[in-house]
C-alpha cells in the first residue's frame, strides 16, 4: 500500500469528497488572546483509481466508508 496508506491511517481523521480525499489534522488550541478553539490542517488528495483502493482497503470496515468532515474554526488546506 505504501505511503498514501500511512497518511491516511497516521491523520486523526480522513473522509472523501467527489473529487478528493481529504486527511486532517486536528489541534485544540488554548490561545490567551483568542480563546479555545479547534485547527484543522487539510490536505486534499485528487482521487483516483489507485487512491481509492488504498483508501477503500484502508477503511474497509467503516459503517460509512466516506466518512466526514470534523468541523473547525480555523483552517489550512493544501492540494495534490
Amino acid at each position: 500500500m505504501g505511503c498514501f496508506a500511512g497518511k491516511l491511517k497516521g491523520a486523526n481523521n480522513v473522509y472523501r469528497t467527489k473529487q478528493y480525499i481529504v486527511t486532517q489534522q486536528i489541534k485544540y488550541v488554548n490561545d490567551p488572546f483568542l480563546g479555545s478553539y479547534i485547527e484543522s490542517h487539510d490536505v486534499f488528495y485528487k482521487r483516483t483509481c489507485d487512491r481509492d483502493a488504498i483508501f477503500e482497503k484502508v477503511f474497509e470496515m467503516r459503517f460509512m466508508i466516506d466518512g466526514d468532515r470534523i468541523h473547525s474554526k480555523l483552517y489550512t488546506r493544501k492540494y495534490f
